[in-house]
Parts: C-alpha cells; structure tokens; sequence
C-alpha cells in the first residue's frame, strides 16, 4: 500500500554533493540552513546537481551503519 504525500516530512535545502549509487538511485547531501551541517538523503537522485535547492518527501531512518539519514520519496 503507498502512503499519502500528506504523511511524508518535508526536507527542504541546497545540494552539497551527489554521489549515483545505482540505476539513477544515489545520496545527495543537503543542508537545510545556511550554517547547517548536510544531511544524507536517499533516493532517486538524476538530475540533482550540487547547487540546487530541492524540496524532498520523505521520512527520517537510522541506517546501522550510517547512521541518520533522510529516505526520499
């Protein structure tokens, strides 16, 4: 069953970097705020470049290995 956009969280900030993991699913490292260090954001990432203020759907996880990161919708 999919979820509602409505109950996703919203992340909103400029991409840092862009690393392409596989099949145009990567991680972007954004930052929400000036001063704000960048948070990982997992997903579909074609057509993200560092520079670019995205607006991303999603929920918060913890990774076992990674630790905090963002999955995008």
């Amino acid at each position: 069953m999919r979820r509602a956009t409505t109950d996703l969280e919203v992340l909103r900030g400029q991409v840092a970097s862009v690393k392409l993991l596989k099949d145009g699913w990567g991680r972007a490292m954004v930052r929400a705020g000036s001063g704000d260090a960048a948070v990982a954001v997992m997903g579909t990432v074609l057509g993200v470049d560092e520079g670019t203020t995205v607006e991303c759907h999603g929920r918060w996880d913890v990774h076992p290995q990674y630790g905090r990161q963002f999955k995008a919708s």
